[in-house]
């Protein structure tokens, strides 16, 4: 096993160890709680995309092809075919 800087910490410096590994269950926390809610928002908007489609009866993109856009984007789809319907 590789000598890593958590090992590093904890032997040397176990006051700051404590504060690393509670810094790094944070960020980790951070992370999966953002990336869920991105996931929940992309998921929303590539649904109300496809339903609109169906409804025109045009396909912009596939679900894959909207995957791989950033939330701005599939906002922006949806703005577009929102406008088309009314």
């Amino acid at each position: 096993m590789p000598y890593t800087r958590e090992i590093f910490l904890k032997e040397h410096y176990p006051d700051i160890y404590e504060h690393f590994m509670l810094g790094q269950q944070e960020g980790i926390q951070k992370g999966r709680q953002e990336g869920e809610q991105k996931g929940l928002q992309e998921g929303e908007l590539i649904g109300s995309i496809t339903a609109l489609q169906k409804v025109l009866k045009c396909q912009i993109a596939t679900k894959k092809e909207l995957r791989a856009k950033s939330i701005e984007e599939l906002q922006s789809i949806l703005d577009s075919l929102e406008k088309q319907i009314n």
